[in-house]
């Protein structure tokens, strides 16, 4: 058990720094994706009112 802790804190930082830039990946995503949905979203409104 102690060998796998060793391992774990020494793969730590990285490990965090992986964590970190995956999530702030996904948020970036989901902006983008929140983005479009709102340009495709003011799209269809400004269809419909013609």
């Amino acid at each position: 058990v102690h060998g796998v802790q060793d391992a774990f804190t020494a793969k730590g930082p990285s490990f965090a720094y992986y964590v970190k830039a995956e999530v702030r990946q996904i948020s970036l995503t989901l902006q983008v994706i929140k983005r479009i949905g709102m340009v495709q979203g003011f799209t269809e409104s400004s269809n419909n009112v013609e």
